[in-house]
């Protein structure tokens, strides 16, 4: 203790937990040792119960004083904070949850979607190699004109006949989900 006021003027952090009944740190040895430092921050923490620092040393320049109360304030500040971000991480989680669960839900439309798209450009691929034979002995606007009549009959055929289909087994359903899916 005689050796104290060396050792914490070459000390950035001073812990004092003591079972002293009275102040062993004051504010003129903290004005002391601040002196001898060249503005260097120093962070004073009081464990002790009582307080053996004394509260004004905390209005010396470049020094903070924690004790056990502002050290519980702390503690529940930075709870709150961590509270506070495991809710926007939740949040994020069930945004992200939510996106997931809905590209699953449209796997099967995806699927055939994709079937569907390669079906149109199979018939699209067989079209314009009609068309382009055609061209050479007819003009451009008749076969322009049967071109698209054939491929607006070979991509409905089968919704056609499907459509029917349902429609005589009783799946009203389908007729209606068909008519949602062309808007009409």
């Amino acid at each position: 203790m005689s050796r104290r006021l060396d050792a914490m003027a070459h000390s950035d952090l001073i812990l004092v937990a003591t079972s002293a009944p009275h102040e062993v740190v004051r504010r003129e040895h903290i004005e002391e040792i601040m002196n001898r430092r060249s503005d260097q921050p120093l962070l004073i923490i009081d464990v002790s119960l009582p307080r053996n620092v004394s509260e004004d040393v905390k209005h010396v320049q470049n020094v903070e004083l924690n004790t056990m109360d502002s050290l519980e304030r702390i503690a529940m500040e930075n709870a709150n904070r961590r509270r506070k971000e495991i809710r926007n991480a939740e949040r994020i989680l069930e945004d992200e949850l939510a996106k997931i669960e809905q590209e699953r839900r449209e796997e099967e439309a995806d699927e055939v979607i994709r079937r569907i798209c390669l079906k149109i450009s199979e018939i699209r691929a067989l079209e314009i190699e009609a068309a382009k034979n055609k061209l050479c002995n007819n003009g451009a606007d008749e076969v322009l004109e049967d071109m698209s009549r054939a491929l607006a009959n070979k991509i409905t055929a089968d919704v056609y006949k499907n459509l029917r289909a349902a429609s005589r087994n009783g799946q009203k359903n389908i007729c209606k989900t068909a008519a949602k899916l062309f808007g009409v």
